[in-house]
Order: structure tokens, then C-alpha cells, then sequence
């Protein structure tokens, strides 16, 4: 396996788009003469709000998701018919981690409909790209005939956000090959959905908890560290420390969450150059109240990850701790939810 592979979706690179922008781009191109939509999907758990299927999965009534799942069996038929009128290919590979997560076992059932009336699909076990896997995970790729490709974008709360645009012909072609490549080597879908899929029972899925309840139960140790966190990593950003916190940062988020680590490497960038550009007190504390945010919801989600995270603390500002920033206001903690997004992920059902 060549390591370097998907070079080009490295360090942030790409033109970034948020979610109404990359879908209005997505559009354009589609609706044009392309003749190919091709898809590296790598991540192994999203949230899909406003897709029924996956809100009947998502509230324990796997009964009803699979039901609405072949409820749209005739306008999924009607969308690939419309398609291969057009000389349109869809292609798809699923790169899969073993046990397979509950979020999976539900697209699995969703992709099924989708292979039956036409979309190219197949299996790839995480394992046999290992190599190139080594420092990150391959992106989540979008590509759209020889014109343009997307690395898609997730919020912290695993919802499509947008995406990072590519245009250059050279790295489009390029990218195409290294799909294909993969592509080749993966199972096809109907054998791998009968092996895997079918035996397994129906997945036990608890209701995880909302921001507000994760935060009624988060233990004052993990808030002060969050606290403590965001505000070592916005006061380093302006000091010669910059370059290794933001790689400790993002490789720690690589870690943790890596379908959010792109996003947060240009987070960063983003807090920097606002830091930069306007050095008042009132800003740095807004800056740093975003990031103690981000970094509070993570810890709801994974409180596992404490313990890496005051590593990293450690190894950036020996002399910080979590008590050092217990007066930190609780009024900024609020502004690191301010980002909502209402759409659920794209190409499925209606999106191709």
C-alpha cells in the first residue's frame, strides 16, 4: 500500500466550505455533465437528524428504520434510473472496523437498497490499509467527474458541516486513480452484506446523552480541565510554541475523533489569525471560552480521553494544571455551542 496516497487532502489543504455552500457546489456540478460520483466513506459513526430511518434506528425501533428503509425503495429506484439515463456511475467503497458499530449495521441496510438499483459498492476491511493509515485516516472523499472532489467535513456532534474543495485537474485524476485502486481490492457488497450483516441481531443502541444532560453528570475535575485546556491552547497561540501545540493538538484529535482532526487544524488556524488581528482581552477570553467549549463536549462524549489530554497540557505548559484556571467564567462556555447545524449527512436516499 502507498503511503502516500490522498497526499493531497494533508494539512488542511482545500478551499473550505460550509454545509449550504459545499451542497450548492455539490448541485452544480452534479446537475452537469459529469459522468462519474465516486465515494471513499471512512468514518464508522454519524448522526443523520431528519432521515426517518435513521430516527426510528437512532430512538431503539430498528423494527421502523428498516421498514422506512424500503419505504423509499421507489423514489431510490426513480433517482438511479434518472441517473443512468444520464450515462451517471455511482461508486461507492466502505472502508469497515470489526465489530461492526450499530451506526454501520444501519447503513448497511440502507446501502443494500442502494446496490440493488444501481450504485457500485464495495467493502473494504479497515485492517488491509493499515499502512497507509499510519499517521491518520484515509478522508472521507467526494469526487464528481474529472472536475472536482470534496473531503467532507463533520461538527463535533458527527453531522455533516461542509467540506474542503478541490479543482486542480492533476490532483482530481490523481485522487481517481488512488480510489480505484482500492476500490479494486474491496469485496463485493452483496457478499460481504450476507456474511456480516444479515446473522447479526438487531443492534442494542442506548439513547446517548444530550449536551445538557452529559454536562449535568460531567465531573468538576473534567470541567476544570476543559476550562484549563482551552485557555493554555489560545494563550500559546500567539508564542513561539505555536506550530507544537497546534500539532499536538490536532494529533490528539486525531486520536480521539479523527473525522473532526482536518476541521480542528483549521479551527486553529482560524483562532490564530483572530488573534492576530484584534490582541483585545475581551477577544482572547471569547477565543479561548469557543475552545474550552469543544474541548467540554469531547469530554462528555469520551471522558476516556482525559488523561491523554492533561499529558498534552503537561508537555505544552509544564506549570498549567486544571486548578490554575478555575476562575475562568462560566458565562463562555455557552459560546462554544453557538455552531449548529440542522441538516443531517449527505448522499444518502435523496443526496446521491
Amino acid at each position: 500500500m502507498n503511503a502516500s496516497m490522498f497526499a493531497c487532502f494533508r494539512s488542511g489543504a482545500g478551499e473550505v466550505l460550509q454545509r449550504p455552500d459545499y451542497l450548492a457546489d455539490f448541485t452544480r456540478v452534479y446537475e452537469s455533465d459529469i459522468h462519474l460520483l465516486a465515494k471513499l466513506e471512512r468514518g464508522q459513526t454519524f448522526k443523520e437528524p431528519g432521515t426517518p430511518s435513521w430516527e426510528a434506528f437512532a430512538s431503539g425501533d430498528w423494527v421502523e428504520a428498516l421498514r422506512l428503509i424500503e419505504d423509499d425503495r421507489e423514489s431510490v429506484a426513480a433517482y438511479f434510473r434518472d441517473a443512468s439515463q444520464r450515462g451517471l456511475t455511482f461508486r461507492r467503497l466502505r472502508i469497515v472496523e470489526y465489530p461492526v458499530t450499530p451506526y454501520l449495521q444501519w447503513e448497511m441496510n440502507v446501502l443494500r437498497l442502494r446496490s440493488e438499483l444501481g450504485e457500485e459498492i464495495r467493502v473494504l476491511d479497515a485492517g488491509t490499509i493499515s499502512d497507509l493509515e499510519r499517521d491518520e485516516h484515509v478522508p472521507e472523499v467526494v469526487i464528481l467527474g474529472s472536475s472536482v472532489m470534496y473531503a467532507v467535513i463533520y461538527d463535533d456532534d458527527l453531522r455533516g458541516a461542509g467540506a474542503r474543495r478541490f479543482t486542480d485537474p492533476d490532483q482530481v485524476r490523481t485522487t481517481t486513480r488512488e480510489f480505484e485502486a482500492l476500490y479494486a481490492q474491496g469485496e463485493e457488497f452483496s457478499e460481504f452484506f450476507e456474511r456480516e450483516i444479515v446473522p447479526l441481531e438487531p443492534p442494542a443502541l442506548t439513547r446517548p446523552p444530550t449536551a445538557a444532560e452529559g454536562a449535568r453528570v460531567m465531573n468538576a475535575e473534567l470541567v476544570a480541565l476543559a476550562q484549563s485546556a482551552g485557555t493554555t491552547l489560545v494563550g500559546l497561540m500567539a508564542t513561539d510554541a505555536w506550530e507544537r501545540t497546534r500539532d499536538g493538538v490536532v494529533a490528539f484529535w486525531q486520536r480521539a475523533r479523527p473525522e473532526r482532526a482536518d476541521a480542528v487544524a483549521a479551527e486553529l488556524s482560524n483562532t490564530r489569525e483572530d488573534l492576530a488581528a484584534d490582541t483585545d482581552t475581551d477577544t482572547e477570553g471569547e477565543l479561548a471560552a469557543e475552545w474550552q467549549g469543544r474541548i467540554r463536549r469531547l469530554l462528555i462524549d469520551q471522558p476516556q480521553v482525559a488523561e491523554e489530554l492533561q499529558r498534552l497540557l503537561d508537555e505544552l505548559s509544564p506549570s498549567t494544571s486544571p486548578a490554575a484556571s478555575a476562575s475562568v467564567t462560566q458565562h463562555a462556555s455557552a459560546t462554544g455551542q453557538s455552531r449548529v447545524y440542522q441538516a443531517g449527512r449527505d448522499l444518502h436516499i435523496t443526496e446521491p
